[in-house]
């Protein structure tokens, strides 16, 4: 992992990328195959996310071929359908081996070089969780959670709980500020016809 030398890294995280989704505010869409500058949205995501983190993996439950092509190791959420971006962090904190693990929405192709940095930072010295904020928007998720949270999670998710930012709250995590430019999320045509004018 190619850090700043001022981070001293204690335990090994791993990143997962979320594409669980049904992208149906894109008419059914899958969000991460969406083009943006002649390469795909995940290519993007990996690109950023991957030199951040010791092992990488993607949450996506269909058109398993088409996602096959970036290489990736493939988990799914089949053991809490329908209940969003936590049944792909629940899948993740189970099959992995790594102490934490980051997750990142496969939408978002402008997420900061540094991401994984500034989470695990405050993490380590928070009770194991840091998620990020936005000009006082929570971006949950945009987050990193050790291992150790994998029990917790579950409960809540056997309760029929499946808001993210409920979960962090009750769990008392920690707040990372970025820019709000780094975390534009494409979840209509008219955020990915938004984007194409940028070049960052």
């Amino acid at each position: 992992m190619e850090v700043d030398a001022k981070w001293t890294q204690a335990h090994s995280v791993a990143g997962l990328i979320i594409a669980g989704g049904n992208g149906m505010r894109m008419g059914g869409v899958q969000k991460g195959l969406l083009e943006w500058h002649s390469k795909p949205l995940l290519e993007h995501i990996i690109d950023r996310l991957g030199p951040q983190c010791d092992f990488l993996t993607l949450n996506v439950n269909q058109q398993l071929d088409r996602y096959n092509q970036f290489g990736l190791p493939i988990i799914n959420d089949h053991e809490y359908p329908q209940s969003g971006p936590l049944a792909g962090l629940y899948a993740g904190l189970s099959q992995i081996s790594s102490d934490y693990l980051a997750i990142v929405p496969c939408d978002a192709p402008l997420l900061p070089r540094n991401l994984v940095e500034k989470l695990y930072a405050a993490a380590i010295s928070h009770h194991g969780l840091a998620v990020v904020r936005t000009e006082h928007r929570i971006q949950p998720t945009f987050a990193i959670v050790n291992k150790s949270y994998l029990n917790s999670l579950k409960e809540f998710l056997d309760r029929g709980q499946r808001k993210t930012q409920l979960w962090f709250k009750e769990n008392k995590t920690a707040i990372v500020e970025f820019p709000p430019e780094n975390f534009i999320n494409i979840n209509t045509p008219e955020d990915l016809a938004s984007i194409h004018s940028s070049k960052n």
